[in-house]
């Protein structure tokens, strides 16, 4: 014996089903969309890192090119699409140390462009140079 259904209950499933799956797509675009945008920043961050930290032990002279190499080396490593803008400066604070500051930015598109997330990605961090005179 099989469940009987009214003819009024015809089609149910698909109205609800149409009324919850825009939700639904919407909470899983912004989950990829957002996970990929806090996927590249780990990234993005660690190659800014790399970069100022491998600079941070160079003669100042060398510190800048040695910066944005070891940056762009760390973020291609990763095979992630896209071109960082690397832009390395050297900072003087309290008049005798001498700080190597990186800034990466990067162009951001979501996947799906269907989520609202911004469209840069920026990353900074500043080492103290090791190599002063001391």
């Amino acid at each position: 014996m099989g469940l009987k259904r009214f003819k009024s209950q015809r089609g149910t499933n698909a109205i609800e089903f149409a009324l919850i799956a825009p939700v639904l797509f919407a909470i899983l675009f912004g989950v990829v969309d957002y996970g990929w945008y806090f996927g590249q920043q780990v990234v993005l961050d660690r190659a800014v890192r790399a970069g100022a930290r491998s600079a941070s032990v160079q003669p100042q002279a060398a510190a800048l090119a040695t910066a944005e190499t070891s940056a762009d080396e760390a973020w291609t490593a990763y095979g992630l699409p896209g071109t960082v803008i690397f832009d390395p400066s050297i900072l003087t604070i309290a008049g005798d140390v001498d700080l190597i500051r990186v800034v990466g930015t990067l162009e951001f598109s979501a996947p799906s462009g269907l989520t609202p997330v911004p469209s840069q990605l920026v990353s900074s961090i500043a080492f103290r140079l090791e190599d002063q005179g001391e």
